[in-house]
């Protein structure tokens, strides 16, 4: 994708599900570069960067989830940018026990999500009823 192609079409793109986070995540992107985590999953990450990277570029990803704590270091490669600085970031070098964290992390995440809603709701499912 080239820099200032719209996000939807890299979600169209994309074959596998990006967990949207609940709180802010803040990433640094190399040195003098950073921006806030929109989305991800074990294989890579969207961000909103300050100052927008290129297509192919390679970057040096740091992030930290909360609840509970998983720190994530990784190189990664840019696959698509704008140039508003949205972008999608595939990692290159994610460990297999780091992936597993991440995984872990998001299931997690998608349970917290459903205890919120049956709190609210008073139920996790809502049951059919026969008119």
């Amino acid at each position: 994708m080239q820099a200032g192609t719209s996000p939807s079409h890299a979600r169209q793109a994309r074959a596998k599900h990006r967990h949207e986070l609940r709180t802010l995540t803040y990433v640094t992107l190399d040195e003098a570069n950073g921006g806030i985590v929109r989305n991800l999953n074990h294989e890579g990450v969207a961000v909103q960067a300050v100052a927008a990277l290129r297509p192919r570029q390679q970057v040096r990803v740091r992030f930290e989830l909360r609840d509970p704590r998983v720190r994530v270091e990784a190189r990664g490669e840019v696959t698509w940018a704008t140039t508003s600085g949205q972008c999608g970031i595939r990692f290159l070098d994610m460990s297999p026990g780091k992936t597993r964290q991440i995984n872990a992390w998001i299931f997690g995440s998608l349970l917290d999500g459903v205890s919120l809603h049956s709190e609210k709701t008073g139920f996790v499912f809502r049951r059919k009823t026969m008119d």
